[in-house]
């Protein structure tokens, strides 16, 4: 079992990209160890890692780049490890070494926290990383007019934190719902309700809402009585187990 830990301050399709990275990278390694086949990956994915997981097992296409730049990559001026780092960060292919998926408490559409005081108290603490920042700073600087409106002030001057990223409104989030998940993949769902009055339509886990975490299109979907922490629950962990007992 591999753990994955992202760097939680950046918006999420610069963490995505290191992701996939150092999963391409371990697989490399154990191949030239010697290790031969590795087994297809069944990745669990809690809140905002459900967001980088959806990068595994979609492709990109030119949606996300056309939502940040207004002309292609290849016409950029600037160095090539700052086009380069743009382009694997905007363009990114379903890998086909996963085949199944476990979503746990994952804000598909966003959740209105981030727009709380809360969110956006964590997005002062939360420092993008200069390696994000400073490649669009310095391809802003060579190509005028190359950024979106959107996303030049934001992306230029550090202001788009993974809680941005996760703002119901933010653009990026209906670009990556509308992306269809790879045949080859199985995707699963574990959802947290507190259980207030009220039908599940208007549940929460107390930071997302169930109506940002269903997906429709699953095998299958458990809603347990928890918190944001669903991990925690028994009923949660037994899914979990009943799921990678699958073959």
């Amino acid at each position: 079992m591999w753990h994955y830990h992202y760097p939680t301050s950046a918006p999420f399709l610069y963490s995505a990209l290191i992701m996939r990275r150092r999963i391409d990278e371990v697989r490399a390694l154990l191949r030239d160890e010697g290790y031969g086949e590795i087994r297809p990956m069944v990745v669990i994915a809690h809140s905002m890692g459900g967001l980088l997981t959806k990068t595994l097992i979609t492709d990109s296409g030119e949606d996300a780049w056309n939502a940040v730049f207004t002309r292609p990559v290849e016409t950029l001026a600037g160095a090539p490890e700052d086009r380069a780092l743009v382009d694997a960060i905007l363009h990114w292919r379903a890998r086909t070494y996963v085949h199944r998926v476990i979503f746990m408490a994952v804000p598909h559409r966003g959740s209105d926290t981030s727009l709380a005081f809360v969110g956006r108290l964590g997005a002062r603490l939360a420092a993008v990383p200069a390696s994000f920042t400073g490649v669009y700073a310095r391809l802003d600087r060579e190509n005028p007019g190359a950024l979106t409106p959107t996303f030049r002030d934001a992306l230029t001057h550090g202001r788009l934190t993974s809680i941005d990223t996760l703002s119901p409104r933010h653009p990026m989030l209906p670009m990556l719902n509308a992306k269809p998940i790879a045949p080859w993949v199985t995707v699963h769902s574990i959802i947290g309700d507190r259980g207030k009055p009220g039908p599940l339509a208007d549940g929460s886990d107390g930071v997302v809402p169930y109506t940002s975490s269903h997906l429709d299109a699953v095998a299958s979907e458990l809603v347990v009585p928890e918190g944001h922490r669903v991990y925690a629950n028994p009923a949660a962990v037994a899914e979990l187990r009943r799921i990678l007992a699958l073959p």
